[in-house]
């Protein structure tokens, strides 16, 4: 997600939060390159800056350096140029050691804007990683009657509880139902193990959506999961791969 700055008309904010780092195992991003702080209007809270991978499958467009990515944010420039041979030894270094330095970036309506590592993120995608570690520091709009607020405050309540920021609905409401599909105690924290069996299933889930042509529909990976968890109990699905989820999408 992410345009290089933030929404026209975004809701004004009132202050920064002091952010609390944390250990996190969710997806790869999408980035802008600009600190949404410069946006007018003040802030109503930055909240938790977690140090955590970001889902690569979300679409990524990069602010700063637009004329060295292309649409799915792959190098442009000539192979001669110093920002190739940079973009090849980060490839060297994901290969022998791996990427380790977390990107910074801003989170503002579960978008997500790089300040740093637009590269890094660049060869993560290229070599189809499913995170990059990141951190990142949440911009949190006021609260208004528009339906996409208040779809992002359900998934803030949903965050809380899970830990969860790779998941996403277009409906209100939902974030709740998909806490009573998956969890044995609903409205209760999700322990390590359930962020560790619900982030498998999703993936492979999302890998089966993307095989049926889900891309083409108006509607999430979020939303198709919960239809699905709907038809086929979520115990009997979270340890089934994506072909076998495709195969009953199907």
């Amino acid at each position: 997600y992410g345009t290089g700055r933030l929404p026209q008309g975004a809701p004004p904010w009132t202050e920064r939060v002091p952010v609390e780092r944390a250990e996190r195992d969710l997806p790869v991003f999408a980035g802008t390159g600009r600190d949404p702080g410069a946006h007018r209007g003040g802030i109503h809270r930055t909240a938790r800056r977690c140090k955590y991978p970001f889902g690569i499958h979300r679409r990524y467009e990069n602010g700063r350096a637009q004329t060295a990515f292309a649409g799915n944010f792959m190098p442009l420039l000539d192979e001669d140029t110093e920002f190739a041979q940079k973009w090849n030894a980060l490839c060297d270094a994901h290969l022998s050691v791996g990427i380790r330095d977390p990107i910074k970036a801003y989170e503002y309506m579960n978008k997500f804007y790089v300040e740093e590592g637009n590269k890094r993120v660049s060869v993560m995608k290229y070599y189809e990683a499913m995170s990059i570690p990141g951190s990142v520091t949440r911009i949190v709009p006021r609260r208004s009657e528009d339906k996409e607020n208040k779809i992002y405050y359900e998934f803030l309540d949903f965050y809380d509880l899970t830990g969860v920021n790779y998941l996403w609905f277009s409906q209100l409401g939902r974030f709740r139902a998909m806490d009573q599909a998956v969890n044995s105690r609903p409205g209760q924290p999700w322990s390590k193990e359930d962020r560790r069996d619900f982030q498998t299933a999703y993936y492979n889930f999302e890998d089966a959506f993307h095989r049926c042509g889900g891309a083409r529909l108006p509607i999430t990976v979020g939303d198709a999961l919960l239809k699905f968890v709907g038809v086929y109990p979520y115990e009997t699905i979270r340890d089934k791969t994506g072909r076998e989820m495709a195969a009953e999408l199907e």
